[in-house]
């Protein structure tokens, strides 16, 4: 047994405070696991194992200060070597914003889209020849995700750093996977056993809403004058063409993201990443196996009758179990739509690591057809003034439609 100690992580570095551990007591992790955050000057970075050890015991909490080179951790491994090492091979690899200061939509220059996790190939260096699952670089929640829903890590391409598989990761090709079987032929464990015990895609559904109640999120409602929507969809119909109210709604929402960035993107391990396109999630009911959000990429691009056409082409795909790779993944932002089951309103869940969604209620003829939008965002990305902006710039596009088209 060895104790595992604070490293230098700056040339300025004298202290540090631990933020949130990645591994729990009796863990095994392999070499490149992040093992925990800590912050100094409003920095956060993440401390990775240098070799596979085993955790013995935690010394400091998460919330306490510690000077470099203090134990941090009692750790058991079974050669001799040096101490964890900073993620990334540059000091600005290590480097994260903080949750506190996310950046503005004026002066921020949007990042890379978020990695999508997909299938590795059989070359795929990140399993040996025998497919060993230790030989994958996985931190140990993805790890304990993976077992819990009974996934193989050699077949998921990471997008931590160097490759590293996230826990996000486990959970999208799980999603993925269970996409892939048509409602019919569901097995058994699939679905709410008599025991209470949630397995397969519900046991995913399950785990990601006790996340999105931990987030600090607020919702704001407004009601919409849908008339001229409605004519406009009758214009299209008479010319040949079928284009639903949930078509207008999610152009509109394409076009609010690209002047409201901050909605676009995902907070996620205590830093914001914007996206440098509009993923827009379109949440959809599949009966017998629950809600999954098909993306229609790069939305921001496509005019209406291209969208619409995309969302109907994605959603019978899920439907019939036919969804390909790139039809699920991780959404910049979503839209979840009640109205065709009579919800007037209702506060739609974040789906982390996403900021942001909005809900969709039904059409009501008062005396006008309107319906109401629900957005719900992350409190502690954006402030509710601008998040008003962006429902309201919604609601615009839809009650003057020739600001949309």
């Amino acid at each position: 047994m060895r104790p595992l100690t604070l490293p230098k992580l700056g040339s300025t570095m004298d202290e540090g405070m631990i933020i949130q551990w990645h591994v729990a007591v009796g863990d095994t992790v392999q070499t490149g696991d992040v093992l925990y955050e800590v912050t100094t000057d409003k920095v956060n970075m993440e401390v990775e194992a240098d070799k596979p050890l085993t955790i013995v015991q935690i010394v400091a909490a998460a919330g306490e200060t510690v000077r470099v080179g203090a134990t941090v951790a009692l750790v058991e491994s079974d050669t001799e070597g040096a101490l964890p090492i900073a993620a990334g091979t540059a000091p600005e690899q290590s480097l994260r914003p903080t949750m506190k200061e996310p950046p503005e939509d004026n002066d921020r220059t949007p990042r890379a889209s978020r990695p999508d996790p997909g299938l590795v190939t059989q070359s795929s260096p990140m399993a040996d020849a025998a497919g060993v699952v230790s030989a994958v670089r996985a931190s140990p929640a993805a790890r304990q995700q993976a077992r819990a829903l009974g996934v193989d890590l050699t077949k998921i391409a990471g997008s931590g750093p160097r490759g590293r598989i996230t826990r996000t990761d486990v959970e999208t090709h799980a999603q993925r996977l269970s996409v892939a079987t048509p409602p019919d032929a569901l097995q058994p464990h699939d679905k709410l056993r008599d025991s209470g015990r949630w397995d397969g895609p519900r046991a995913l559904i399950a785990q990601r809403m006790s996340q999105s109640a931990l987030i600090p999120q607020v919702t704001l409602t407004m009601p919409v004058d849908m008339q001229p929507i409605m004519d406009l969809r009758t214009q299209w119909a008479e010319r040949g063409r079928k284009i639903s109210v949930a078509d207008f709604i999610l152009l509109a929402v394409s076009r609010m993201l690209v002047t409201h960035k901050t909605l676009n993107g995902w907070a996620e391990d205590h830093h914001y990443t914007a996206a440098s396109g509009v993923d827009l999630g379109y949440a959809v009911d599949v009966a017998g196996k629950g809600l999954y959000v098909v993306t229609i990429r790069q939305a921001q691009g496509l005019g209406l009758a291209q969208l619409a056409e995309q969302r109907q082409q994605l959603t019978a795909r899920v439907i019939n179990g036919r969804a390909t790779l790139n039809d699920l993944g991780t959404p910049s932002f979503t839209v979840s739509n009640l109205g065709p089951l009579g919800v007037e309103t209702f506060n739609p869940l974040l789906m982390p690591p996403q900021v942001g969604i909005l809900g969709v209620g039904a059409l009501q003829q008062e005396p006008r057809l309107r319906l109401i939008l629900s957005l719900t965002f992350d409190h502690r990305v954006i402030d509710g003034a601008p998040a008003a902006e962006a429902l309201k710039q919604v609601k615009e596009f839809l009650e003057v439609p020739g600001l949309l088209l």
